[in-house]
């Protein structure tokens, strides 16, 4: 399953800032959390570190929760700090 890290250009509404590869378990919860500190953001999926890369310019705007079409997705506890 892809696991994408999207942050929003102007020249595009969002921009795959990266999409690493990662095999989940079906029918089950997952801990996903994503942090960003200025032009960083770190992923982890399940306590495991799955992605820690500069971005071009630290986001601004809104945040959201996205699924590839073909998926059945639920969500729990979703959050937003500053």
């Amino acid at each position: 399953m892809s696991r994408a890290a999207r942050r929003p250009t102007a020249s595009a509404p969002v921009k795959t800032a990266a999409s690493p590869s990662v095999e989940t378990s079906t029918r089950a919860w997952h801990a996903l959390e994503a942090r960003i500190a200025g032009k960083q953001i770190r992923v982890t999926l399940d306590g495991k570190q799955r992605l820690d890369r500069p971005l071009d310019r630290a986001p601004v705007g809104r945040c959201g929760l996205w699924s590839k079409a073909d998926s059945k997705v639920l969500f729990d506890d979703f959050s937003v700090g500053g």
